[in-house]
C-alpha cells in the first residue's frame, strides 16, 4: 500500500513539473508573440511614416520665388524636382540616381534607408525634363502614400474631374495635364523606353500609348476604341499626323508616372501628363498638413483610427489576460492535485 502511494506521489511530483514547466513555456511563448506582433505593427509604420510627404513638405519650394531645393540637396544632391497631383497624396520631391535605378527603390528623397523608395526618374532620362518622354517610378502603397493613388485613374469619374497637376524643375513651375491613363505589363519595352529621339519613333510610341490606353483625354470611348482597332490593323503604322484631336504631338514633352498593380502579374498603371510651359492652378482645396513633430497625435495618424495609448492599453490586456489564464490554471490543477490527494487518503 506505502509503495503504491509512493508511486502515486513521485507520478504527481513529475507531472507537476511537467505542467509547471508546459505552463513557463506557454506563458513565453505568448509574450514573445505579442512583441512580434508589436514589432511588425511598429514596422510596418515606419514604413509608411517615411514614405508620408508631410516629412518632406517643408523642403517644398513655394512661388513666385520658386527658391531651387538647396535645403533638401543639402542632403541629398540627387533632389532634382517636385512632382505634385493635384487633389492625391501625390506631393513628392523627385529624384534620379545615374548609375542605379534600384537605389531609391528602398531609399527615400533624403537618401534615408525606406521601403516606401521615393519618386525617381528612370536613369536614361536627362534631368531637365527635356527629353520627349521621361519616366518617373514609384511604389503603389497602401494609405494614399507614394503612388498610391495612381489607380484612383481608374476610375472613369475621377479620370474626368481631375486633369491636372503639377511639376517645379529648374526652380521653374510648369503644369501637367494628364493625357492618358494605361494598364500595361512591367515588360512592355514599347512603353519603357524613355528619352525617344527620332520623329517617327514619337508618332510610334503616341500610338503605342493609344493601343495601351484605358482613356485619353478628349476622346470619348468609342472613338478611342476605333483607334485602337485601327492601329492593331495597321500594326501601329497608321500616320499620327491624321490624328488632329490628338492631346499629344511628337514636339511636346510627356511624363509617365509607373507604379505596380496587382491585378494582374507584372502589372503596371501609367499615368500619362504633358508637360506645360504655364502652371495651372489647383482646382481642388488644398490638404492641410502637418507639420512633422514627435506628438501623440502624429503617432496616432501613422497608427490608425486608434491612438498610441489604446495599442498600449491593449498590449497590457493581453498580457494580463495571458496571467489571469495561467493563474487560473494553477488554481485548477491545485484543486484537481487535492481531489487526488483526499482520493489517496481515503483509500
Amino acid at each position: 500500500m506505502e509503495e503504491k502511494q509512493e508511486k502515486s506521489l513521485f507520478q504527481r511530483a513529475t507531472f507537476r513539473v511537467l505542467n509547471s514547466i508546459y505552463d513557463y513555456i506557454f506563458i513565453v511563448l505568448m509574450l514573445l508573440l505579442l512583441l512580434f506582433a508589436v514589432y511588425a505593427k511598429w514596422d510596418s509604420q515606419q514604413v509608411y511614416t517615411q514614405a508620408d510627404p508631410v516629412q518632406f513638405l517643408q523642403y517644398k519650394p513655394s512661388p513666385p520665388e520658386m527658391v531651387p531645393f538647396e535645403e533638401l540637396q543639402e542632403l541629398n544632391p540627387d533632389v532634382l524636382g517636385w512632382l505634385t497631383v493635384y487633389d492625391t497624396n501625390i506631393d513628392y520631391p523627385l529624384v534620379q540616381n545615374t548609375e542605379d535605378d534600384f537605389f531609391y527603390l528602398n531609399h527615400n528623397a533624403k537618401r534615408e534607408p525606406s521601403g516606401g523608395g521615393a519618386l525617381f526618374l528612370d536613369s536614361r532620362n536627362e534631368k531637365d525634363f527635356s527629353d520627349f518622354n521621361t519616366i518617373i517610378f514609384g511604389h503603389h502603397m497602401a494609405r494614399h502614400e507614394m503612388f498610391g493613388d495612381l489607380d484612383l485613374f481608374l476610375e472613369e469619374d475621377f479620370w474626368n474631374s481631375h486633369e491636372y497637376g503639377n511639376l517645379i524643375y529648374d526652380a521653374q513651375n510648369h503644369g501637367l495635364q494628364f493625357i492618358a491613363m494605361l494598364q500595361c505589363d512591367a515588360y512592355d519595352w514599347d512603353i519603357y523606353s524613355p528619352a525617344v529621339k527620332s520623329e517617327t519613333a514619337r508618332i510610334q510610341y503616341i500610338n503605342h500609348i493609344y493601343e495601351t490606353a484605358k482613356y485619353v483625354r478628349g476622346m470619348d470611348t468609342d472613338s478611342l476604341r476605333a483607334i485602337q482597332k485601327e492601329l492593331k490593323s495597321s500594326k501601329g503604322e497608321a500616320a499620327f499626323p491624321e490624328r488632329r484631336t490628338s492631346p499629344v504631338t511628337p514636339d511636346d514633352h510627356i511624363v509617365l508616372l509607373s507604379t505596380c498593380s496587382a491585378d494582374i502579374t507584372n502589372g503596371r498603371f501609367i499615368l500619362v501628363a504633358k508637360i506645360l510651359d504655364h502652371p495651372v492652378e489647383n482646382p481642388f482645396p488644398e490638404k492641410e498638413h502637418k507639420t512633422p513633430g514627435i506628438d501623440t497625435e502624429k503617432i496616432t495618424a501613422r497608427l490608425g483610427k486608434w491612438s498610441v495609448w489604446t495599442w498600449i492599453a491593449i498590449l497590457i490586456v493581453l498580457i494580463l489576460l495571458v496571467l489571469v489564464l495561467y493563474l487560473l490554471s494553477r488554481h485548477l490543477y491545485q484543486k484537481r492535485l487535492e481531489g487526488a490527494n483526499e482520493h489517496d487518503k481515503n483509500e
